[in-house]
């Protein structure tokens, strides 16, 4: 299944905000304010000069849809889209019963089709999953596609999963948006919508630097120009003062930030101002949303020659994430093999 992509003018978004939208992620000076909590917005998500485009019915509007009630569900437990620190108190103990606690009548993060579970083209249905006190520690949502003009195919599934019913092995597999095609209900063994790490591993693929006998990988970022394909990727042509540099990367409704932090070789030599036989042996690569809850929700952390760890929650850093799915990695592969610490694979 394809998304949409070409020249337009914007995607619309049936989402309500409370921090300000971005329309050019490369310009943050023309960032906009919205005007009041309940602002449902046009988001605009430029990629080297197009956007997508997600027309009433189209699977990114369930998608996005899916991504607004995650994180209006994270910040009505935490508060804000902010690290959550280990001694931060929660503003709330549970998730909301339903979509309406996030409504204009409650939290007033979500809009008032959205917190009815009404999308243009699609029914969005939350479930809260409940413990045996009645507190609600996870919730189930689904997007079912709801167009006249043809039978329903298209199934959406994402899951919370409340910590006494959570899956015993130590994978991350919360907010990971699922999907399918052929009208049956979705599940958490379906394949994986809106993940970006199939495009970090053509980048991998591209960093390596297997016939350098001083640096296993690149310097910077941009030394991958003309490797990484241009309709899915623009890179930034500097670095900052401790090296790091950056990336963006786009798919069927999402767009995320890649920074890239090269792990040097330490070495020694009397001459201070020598290189002392040092070298890049190692990457770390955060790989975050570019807007949080608007392009994507889960963010991930590449480290190790391409181990992955993943987050959800913590908009700001998932260096001390959890192993994630490895279908969160290859491209329309089932969920149903779990997979200890997977990796981007390199093929060179």
């Amino acid at each position: 299944m394809q998304g949409v992509y070409r020249d337009a003018t914007c995607v619309i978004c049936h989402i309500a905000v409370r921090r300000p939208i971005v329309p050019r992620y490369s310009d943050p000076e023309h960032m906009l304010r919205p005007r009041n909590l309940l602002l449902a917005v046009t988001v605009s998500m430029h990629a080297s000069g197009g956007q997508f485009l997600g027309p009433p019915g189209n699977e990114q509007q369930a998608y996005h849809a899916l991504l607004a009630i995650h994180r209006c569900a994270r910040d009505y437990v935490w508060g804000t889209d902010a690290p959550i620190e280990p001694d931060m108190r929660r503003v709330h103990a549970e998730y909301p019963h339903d979509l309406t606690q996030l409504g204009p009548t409650g939290a007033r993060c979500l809009g008032g089709d959205l917190s009815h579970g009404k999308v243009d083209g699609w029914q969005i249905t939350y479930q809260a999953l409940v413990d045996a006190s009645g507190h609600a520690t996870g919730y189930e949502l689904r997007a079912t596609s709801e167009q006249s003009s043809r039978p329903s195919t298209l199934q959406f599934y994402s899951v919370v999963h409340a910590p006494e019913g959570a899956p015993t092995e130590p994978i991350d597999r919360n907010a990971i948006v699922h999907v399918r095609t052929d009208g049956q209900r979705a599940t958490e063994s379906d394949s994986v919508y809106g993940s970006p790490l199939p495009n970090v591993g053509l980048l991998l693929d591209c960093m390596r630097t297997p016939h350098d006998p001083k640096h296993s990988w690149v310097l910077e970022l941009e030394q991958v120009k003309g490797c990484v394909p241009a309709t899915s990727f623009t890179i930034r042509p500097d670095t900052d003062f401790a090296g790091r540099s950056t990336a963006r990367t786009w798919g069927p409704g999402f767009d995320y930030t890649i920074v890239y932090s090269p792990v040097w070789i330490p070495g020694a030599c009397d001459d201070p101002g020598e290189e002392c036989g040092r070298g890049v042996a190692d990457i770390q690569l955060d790989v975050r949303p570019t807007t949080y809850g608007v392009t994507g929700i889960r963010s991930y952390y590449v480290t190790d020659g391409g181990v992955v760890s993943g987050d959800w929650e913590n908009p700001a850093t998932v260096s001390t994430g959890r192993s994630i799915p490895q279908c969160e990695i290859s491209h329309g592969t089932r969920c149903s093999a779990p997979r200890r610490w997977p990796r981007v694979r390199n093929r060179r």
